[in-house]
């Protein structure tokens, strides 16, 4: 491996990291976890700083080692990663992506995970996800997946781009949460808004009646 295939892969990982810790630091967290989280991502900084300073020999060791680091990491994630090709295919899929999709990650692959999207979103995603995925422009949205058993659940959909330090791009990197609890939220806070406005109607025309 020469030193610009490992600049290639260093760029990634710094990439990827990065989506990461934008994604998690919002999301509720016990200590024990965010102190774990927190001392992945100090080990994996510090061994991708020393790669740019290693020859090559030393310096794929090093980047096993991240790599090894960022599976970990990516595995104990509380939100879902993976990656995409140039062109939006998925080339990667953590556990946390396989809980919310109700799905595994050979299924998960390429176009696999149109699948899991509901009929009534699927075009639109699909046909948006694609598009800003050639384009090399990030993607955010929110849609319903269904899982093996019929069951509905809501989520928050989030891309960027990996590119290389020449402007080349790379893939992409992304992050999926599970926002059912607060879409089931918004919906009782609008029901109870429209029940009161239906009484506050009521009782407005029975006072006006009474006039």
């Amino acid at each position: 491996m020469d030193r610009n295939e490992l600049a290639q892969q260093v760029g990634d990982l710094q990439a990827q990291l990065q989506q990461l810790q934008e994604a998690i630091a919002p999301l509720p967290q016990t200590e024990n976890q965010s102190t774990h989280l927190d001392h992945l991502f100090e080990n994996l900084l510090s061994g991708l700083q020393k790669l740019e300073r290693l020859d090559p020999p030393q310096s794929e060791q090093t980047l096993r080692a991240s790599e090894e680091k960022w599976r970990a990491l990516s595995a104990c994630s509380p939100v879902g990663i993976f990656t995409c090709d140039v062109n939006g295919r998925v080339t990667y899929t953590n556990p946390r992506c396989h809980e919310i999709g109700d799905f595994t990650l050979e299924a998960s692959l390429g176009e696999g995970f149109a699948t899991v999207i509901h009929a009534e979103d699927r075009d639109r995603i699909v046909s948006q996800w694609f598009a800003q995925a050639k384009a090399g422009q990030p993607y955010a949205d929110e849609f319903r997946v269904v899982d093996r058993e019929g069951g509905v659940r809501w989520v928050r959909v989030q891309t960027a781009p990996i590119v290389f330090n020449d402007g080349t791009l790379m893939g992409h990197t992304g992050t999926v949460e599970d926002i059912t609890q607060q879409k089931q939220a918004e919906a009782q806070i609008k029901a109870s808004l429209r029940e009161k406005e239906v009484l506050l109607k009521e009782i407005h025309h029975r006072v006006k009646n009474n006039l």
